[in-house]
């Protein structure tokens, strides 16, 4: 939602300016109450004392696949799908995490829910787990919101899950 953000204040406050930044995970109350940043975006809405907070979005992860994936040979799936539990169960997932490890990792909203996915590779963007999908062999595991943006430019079958992944909620 970022680039529909800025080009929407850009339109409403010409001449205000805007920056991003892929913050740790645990440093986001500092970087507020610094002034180093004005607003953030996380799981869940929190609101320490000074601060408040506001729900903007609820989001399911999906699973994408690129067109011509061997999983998909001779199946009849099709974007917005869901896919069998058996191709799921055999699939290998690109996943979110934003140092790269296991530490913040989407999984970690799921609980027991992802503990069998098996995981070969994880990277801090989404963007670069969707690149991820599109290049290779690999099935990626990312929000509604972001697979719905960049499906048909990445060439990306969508895929609803066989299992309750959980509902992330973001807030700012």
């Amino acid at each position: 939602f970022m680039p529909s953000l800025s080009a929407r204040l850009a339109k409403m406050s010409p001449g205000v300016e805007l920056g991003f930044l892929d913050n740790a995970r645990g440093d986001t109350l500092e970087l507020l109450q610094s002034g180093f940043a004005d607003l953030a975006f996380e799981v869940e809405t929190y609101a320490p004392t000074g601060l408040s907070g506001q729900p903007l979005f609820r989001s399911v992860f999906v699973i994408a696949l690129r067109k011509g994936h061997p999983a998909l040979d001779g199946a009849s799936l099709s974007s917005g799908d869901t896919l069998p539990r058996e191709m799921f169960d055999a699939l290998s997932f690109a996943v979110y995490s934003q140092d790269g490890g296991e530490s913040g990792c989407v999984l970690d909203g799921m609980g027991t829910r992802g503990q069998d996915l098996r995981v070969s590779l994880t990277l801090p963007h989404f963007h670069a787990v969707a690149i991820a999908a599109h290049t290779g062999d690999i099935a990626a595991l990312i929000p509604c919101q972001f697979a719905e943006a960049v499906a048909v430019r990445l060439g990306l079958v969508v895929l609803r899950p066989p299992i309750d992944l959980g509902v992330q909620k973001i807030g700012m």
